[in-house]
């Protein structure tokens, strides 16, 4: 069984998983750069290990973990900016792994927040029963 071919998930639109991908794509660059240029630091490997808590739980249709990704990506948008010009002068490899992952996330984001994706996270949100409770 696939990964991402999770039971009790049939009606997945295409755009949830292809989005799921994506960002497992872009995180598996992140581990093979740090394993090629420079290994992570704490900080580095707690960042990878939420992004691939919140990646599962997006392919599992948990809808607060769609929105804290896109949350936590753009709340990330400032500094990477602030932090472009060292990085160019010290690692510049790391610019090209950084937009590489940006361009991968944004299609990804895209692709979670359209329309078909939208309605199944409100649907998988909806038949929750966690939501019946609050």
């Amino acid at each position: 069984m696939s990964l991402l071919k999770l039971q009790g998930r049939p009606n997945r639109p295409s755009a949830v998983t292809r989005a799921v991908w994506l960002l497992l794509l872009g995180l598996a660059l992140e581990v093979t750069a740090s394993v090629l240029w420079a290994p992570p630091d704490q900080t580095e490997i707690i960042s990878m290990l939420i992004r691939l808590a919140l990646t599962l739980s997006i392919a599992r249709g948990r809808n607060w973990a769609r929105l804290m990704f896109a949350i936590l990506f753009v709340c990330g948008i400032p500094f990477i900016v602030m932090d472009i010009n060292r990085i160019l002068a010290t690692e510049p490899q790391w610019v090209i792994n950084m937009v590489v992952q940006a361009g991968l996330q944004i299609v990804a984001l895209v692709g979670l927040f359209s329309r078909a994706a939208s309605a199944w996270f409100r649907q998988r949100l909806a038949a929750s029963p966690a939501t019946s409770a609050t």
